[in-house]
């Protein structure tokens, strides 16, 4: 299933670099739970980031960031497209 993961604090003050590491460390922890992380976006003016995943549920979404020492998404919203 595809999932939005939205994070709405926590960033805002971070650089790109020190937000990129943390997405780096969270994907590696997304692959060791069968998440695949299909796009990121962020905005670090606003302090937001949203990120869409294909997972079986949100818990190993939510275990992924936990695992990686970042705060958890504020919320994982199951989506679908238009195709």
């Amino acid at each position: 299933m595809t999932y939005i993961d939205v994070h709405t604090s926590g960033l805002k003050g971070l650089t790109e670099e020190q937000f990129m590491d943390r997405a780096r460390k969270t994907e590696s922890e997304y692959k060791a739970r069968d998440v695949e992380l299909r796009e990121l976006f962020f905005n670090l003016d606003e302090g937001k980031s949203f990120c869409i995943c294909e997972a079986s549920s949100p818990e190993p979404i939510r275990e992924a960031h936990e695992s990686a020492g970042l705060p958890i998404p504020d919320e994982v919203i199951p989506v679908k497209s238009i195709d």
